[in-house]
């Protein structure tokens, strides 16, 4: 029974990561080939697929980034995401 417990968090952690390793990995090719905007949308589903598999570090550092491109998307006027925190 034990067995069976341990390959099921197993089994949920490695879905957990996959989920961030997805994000990045759409990140990754979004920088490459996307506008601003977009780089600052993938960039907050990085931040929230941490938030969500609780890696707070991560999670923390990920959030950071997406304030930066999002940041410099709102400067150049590319940036089509539209905060929440600013009531619209």
């Amino acid at each position: 029974m034990r067995v069976i417990g341990c390959l099921t968090m197993l089994m949920l952690l490695s879905a957990c990561s996959n989920k961030a390793a997805e994000a990045e990995k759409r990140l990754a090719i979004v920088k490459r080939v996307g506008t601003l905007g977009e780089v600052c949308e993938a960039s907050r589903d990085v931040a929230r697929a941490y938030l969500d598999q609780g890696d707070e570090a991560s999670f923390e550092m990920a959030d950071v980034a997406s304030h930066i491109y999002c940041q410099s998307a709102d400067l150049r006027g590319w940036n089509t995401y539209v905060s929440k925190k600013a009531g619209n």
